[in-house]
Order: C-alpha cells, then sequence, then structure tokens
C-alpha cells in the first residue's frame, strides 16, 4: 500500500509512518532543548535584571546622601557668606578679610568673580556667589554622577526585563511545537504532514530568532 505524495509520488506507507515518527521525535527533542534554553536565559535576564535594579537603587542613596551633604554645606557657606556681605557692604575690610579667609578654597573663586562685577554699583550683577559659573561644590558632582549611574542602571534594569519576557515568549511558542509534534502523529492522513510542515516551519523561525536574541 502506497500513498501518493503532491499528486504524483506514490510512497510506501511504511516509509510516510517512518518519516512521520522520525520527524516528529526530531522535532519534539529539539522544541524540547531550545524551550529549557530560553528558560535558562530567562532566569538569567531576570537575575541580571535584579542586579541592575539594585545598583540602580544603591546609586539613588548615594545620590540621596550627596544631596544631604550638599545642603548642609551650603546652608553653612551662605551664612558665612551673608556675614561677609554685611562686612563688605559696610567697608568693614579687616572683618570682611577674616570671614573671607574662612571660606573654602572651591568657593573663593566665585566670591572673587562676583566681588568683579561690583554688586554694590551693578544692578544687573548676579545676585550671589553661588549662581556664578566659578562656584563649586564637591558633593554637587557625586550627586550628578550617582543620578546619572542610576538612571543607566535602570535602564539596564528595563533592558534585561524585556529579554527576560522575550525568552518566556520563546518558551511557550517553542511548547506549541512540542504540542505539534506529538499530536501529529495521533491524527489520519494527510494532517501528520501537514502539522509537521507547520511544527518544522515555526521551528526554523523561532530558532532564526532565537540567534539573534543576546545570552547572559
Amino acid at each position: 500500500m502506497s500513498v501518493r505524495i503532491l499528486g504524483f509520488w506514490d510512497v510506501p506507507v511504511e516509509t510516510v509512518n517512518w518519516t512521520v515518527d522520525v520527524v516528529s521525535v526530531v522535532l519534539i527533542s529539539l522544541s524540547t532543548v531550545l524551550s529549557a534554553w530560553c528558560g535558562y536565559q530567562s532566569a538569567r535576564w531576570g537575575g541580571a535584571q535584579m542586579r541592575h535594579y539594585s545598583q540602580a537603587l544603591a546609586d539613588r542613596v548615594q545620590a540621596s546622601e550627596a544631596s544631604g551633604q550638599a545642603d548642609a554645606i551650603r546652608n553653612l557657606q551662605v551664612s558665612v557668606f551673608m556675614q561677609y556681605l554685611a562686612a563688605y557692604a559696610a567697608n568693614q575690610h579687616d572683618l570682611a578679610e577674616f570671614l573671607y579667609q574662612r571660606f573654602p578654597p572651591t568657593m573663593r573663586p566665585s566670591v572673587d568673580a562676583w566681588v568683579a562685577t561690583k554688586p554694590l554699583k551693578n544692578p544687573h550683577a548676579p545676585s550671589s556667589p553661588f549662581v556664578m559659573p566659578q562656584y563649586h561644590l564637591e558633593p554637587l558632582a557625586e550627586l550628578e554622577r550617582a543620578n546619572a549611574a542610576s538612571a543607566i542602571e535602570f535602564k539596564a534594569g528595563q533592558a534585561a526585563n524585556q529579554q527576560a519576557d522575550n525568552y518566556v515568549l520563546f518558551t511557550v511558542f517553542f511548547a506549541s511545537i512540542t504540542f505539534i509534534g506529538g499530536i501529529s502523529t495521533k491524527l489520519r492522513r494527510p494532517m501528520p504532514m501537514v502539522m509537521l510542515t507547520v511544527g518544522v516551519t515555526f521551528l526554523l523561525i523561532l530558532g532564526a530568532l532565537l540567534l539573534r536574541s543576546p545570552i547572559e
């Protein structure tokens, strides 16, 4: 007994059954292995996601600490500067010089630049040294660095989460192919060949997409 393939090719039934069984086993085996690989990668990317989010949180804590330090230092500097400003406006040069020497080294360039604008006579002068481009506060630099690092880590965590979701989706598709391979041997001809053709096509497409997916 034979089966006609494509309308002109007579193939023995035993050969057709053997082919269906072999293709089904290969399809189930490959899809099972690839499904396990995708589950492993999904778990790995999930771990990467947690690492990135944890680092983003740590950077955010550093940014908060730097912000608190910056506020404390700036408040102290503003207090000393207000006393300096009062002495400067009253022409108390000795007191002004005394307070000036107590300024942090990073603050003096901004004060010098501000005084050079003649704020007592120039109505367009900046309001204080703290708005001058020469003003530099170390914790502010750390604050900007930590905020930038936190944003980068958070985006990396989002990307890792997306990759984990993609691999979960691959797992679902490969499980569907396993189902197709298993049920194809239980159907009457010509459905086994049709189902296996669909399964092999999906497997090739998903395999090509999987090869393009990043590995953790």
